[in-house]
């Protein structure tokens, strides 16, 4: 990790903050807070007090694959207690990206500023943090979350006040080592560096945010209004383009012929399981959808295998392959598993994860699903067995 997250001066940061000159509703006397539960306390308490602010963070996640990615953005929040998915409505944005995303009254607006347009999202869920301009959120600035720890500690250095969270192991995942860090500076008493820590199948996983700038209340530049909505005056709505997927081209046709490396070794062709109802399973062990149907695609190979029935998973991310093996060990999945070569995705024209192709007795295309829904994959076996 960059030494600017780790080894960050925090008296700098804190000089920062009380530069802006806008701390003054919320400091309180530094103290000496050595019990967990109270420093929590006196946070959620300064936490309720906030109602708009503003801030520039710092990202460093390091991914089970052992991607790093180093990013910054802004972010501005209003809070919204009425709001039931966040409890505020923000804008946000990556500073290497022209994609902004704004959420308010329970709608999500997708902007580009370089094009000055916008699609709008009526339901969307807390999966728009994935986008970028979700990813610059630091959510518990506003509202500490502690849920789900089994133990807490503090600890202190000059500026801040260091909370530890520490979390239950995920046996049936190999997930180990679990822990939060709150870096909560002692005059503001809120958050300005967090720090989250697990260990997934041997692998170190982090994800930090660094506070580089904040203000709050009035202060806070909004001349775009959330609430009013003015951040679309000059932006056009974008129509959606109604286009069929990609991979529905392949429905009615022959399947594309492969021959992959088995995960244990071996050679596995398409046409070595002709005769039989074969299910491909695309997935990667940094994807969690694909790893929380891997059981439940098990069970129906095994309620379908003995009426025909092959299932295949094919391994998309191959630099992966000894975690893949110890998940596949951990959570008992039996069937077959094979290394992508790195074209047979663009074949079946998978282009996302967990992603299925049903291919029948006479090696017809005859269903394709992306993501998991086990009800319409069913249904789909079920009649392509009877055939």
């Amino acid at each position: 990790m960059p030494m600017t997250i780790f080894q960050a001066p925090y008296f700098l940061l804190r000089t920062w903050l009380i530069s802006l000159g806008l701390l003054a509703s919320y400091c309180t006397q530094a103290q000496d807070i050595t019990n967990p539960q109270q420093l929590i306390t006196q946070v959620l308490q300064q936490q309720s007090q906030l109602n708009r602010l503003a801030y520039t963070v710092r990202m460093v996640d390091t991914f089970v694959d052992g991607t790093v990615r180093n990013l910054s953005g802004f972010c501005d929040i209003s809070v919204d207690p009425a709001d039931k998915l966040f409890g505020f409505s923000f804008r946000g944005q990556r500073t290497d990206l022209p994609s902004q995303l704004v959420y308010t009254g329970g709608k999500a607006f997708y902007i580009n500023t370089d094009t000055k347009t916008y699609a709008v999202d009526m339901r969307p869920g807390k999966f728009i943090t994935g986008h970028p301009g979700g990813q610059v959120l630091f959510p518990e600035l506003v509202n500490l979350d502690t849920t789900g720890h089994h133990s807490a500690s503090v600890t202190t250095n000059d500026s801040c006040y260091i909370l530890r969270l520490d979390y239950p192991d995920l046996e049936a995942y190999d997930v180990s080592q679990r822990y939060k860090l709150f870096y909560i500076d002692k005059r503001a008493l809120l958050p300005v560096r967090s720090y989250w820590h697990q260990s997934t199948l041997g692998k170190r996983q982090v994800i930090t945010r660094q506070l580089l700038s904040i203000s709050f209340g009035e202060n806070v530049r909004q001349p775009d209004n959330l609430a009013n909505k003015q951040f679309l005056e000059g932006y056009t709505l974008q129509q959606p383009k109604e286009e069929k997927p990609a991979y529905l081209t392949l429905l009615g046709k022959p399947a594309p012929a492969f021959q992959l490396t088995g995960l244990h070794g071996g050679e596995t062709s398409l046409a070595s399981m002709a005769g039989k109802v074969i299910l491909l399973d695309f997935w990667a062990v940094w994807c969690a959808p694909c790893i929380e149907s891997l059981p439940k695609v098990n069970a129906i190979q095994e309620k379908y295998k003995s009426k025909g029935l092959e299932v295949v998973g094919i391994l998309t991310d191959t630099s992966q392959t000894e975690a893949a093996r110890r998940l596949l060990t951990i959570r008992k999945i039996a069937f077959r598993q094979l290394m992508s070569n790195g074209d047979i995705e663009k074949q079946f024209k998978a282009a996302g994860i967990p992603h299925y192709v049903l291919i029948d007795r006479k090696g017809t295309v005859s269903y394709v699903q992306a993501g998991f829904i086990e009800v319409a994959l069913q249904e789909a076996i079920t009649k392509a067995l009877a055939e």
